[in-house]
């Protein structure tokens, strides 16, 4: 009767000390703008790198990790994933080194900002994981990775192309206007005691897969 007492006793503690650690968790938040691309009504206007620059699309795991091994590991530690559900990695070479790489999306696709899950529309695409290396950066490298990544997507049959922006980036909130999108809407969570509430507000595109509101515990 003591020894089940006793263990009573622990898992009680062990429930108490779950919850006070869930309590006195910060609450944390993130948000980012949806912008969107429509491609069949979009012209895309060719931008001119400050540098010469080939592009590549890495087509397996062997040979995207060849090229991106440089770059931080979060830029490409989940590219089994990513080339699991068919997207597609492109490179940037400038004289033989790597300068840029950046990712396209389809079917589904991971905002690692959020860590939530998005479906997308057939004919639909996202734009993610664009990383210039240093030496390279302020020479019209992202924006034309964009242009590129956009035409690639149309020669494939996508119709409309997603990405998510950081209103805290100064650098990334001109890359839209640059290459035709507008903006959409926005998306991201609040949690408190480590209840999520994930958000998306836009005129209609996110929302004929993904719900506008999701409650996850974590």
């Amino acid at each position: 009767m003591r020894r089940l007492s006793i263990g009573w006793t622990i898992r009680v503690g062990r429930i108490i000390m779950r919850l006070w650690c869930r309590l006195t968790r910060q609450p944390s938040a993130a948000r980012c703008h949806i912008h969107f691309v429509d491609l069949m009504k979009t012209p895309l206007r060719a931008i001119d790198t400050r540098v010469s620059i080939t592009w590549e699309i890495a087509h397996d795991r062997v040979s995207v990790e060849d090229r991106v091994r440089e770059l931080p590991v979060e830029n490409w530690s989940d590219v089994g994933d990513r080339l699991a559900h068919n997207h597609r990695c492109l490179v940037g070479i400038s004289d033989g080194v790597v300068a840029h790489a950046a990712w396209t999306g389809i079917g589904t696709f991971k905002a690692h900002w959020f860590d939530r899950w998005f479906r997308l529309q057939p004919g639909d695409a996202y734009l993610y994981g664009a990383y210039t290396m240093p030496a390279f950066r302020g020479l019209r490298i992202h924006p034309a990775s964009a242009i590129e990544r956009l035409r690639q997507a149309r020669e494939h049959g996508i119709r409309r192309v997603y990405w998510f922006v950081d209103p805290a980036n100064h650098a990334a909130r001109q890359l839209p206007s640059k290459v035709g999108a507008v903006r959409i809407g926005t998306a991201g969570y609040l949690e408190v005691a480590g209840i999520r509430l994930h958000y998306l507000t836009d005129i209609g595109h996110l929302t004929q897969s993904n719900p506008r509101l999701l409650v996850e515990r974590r």
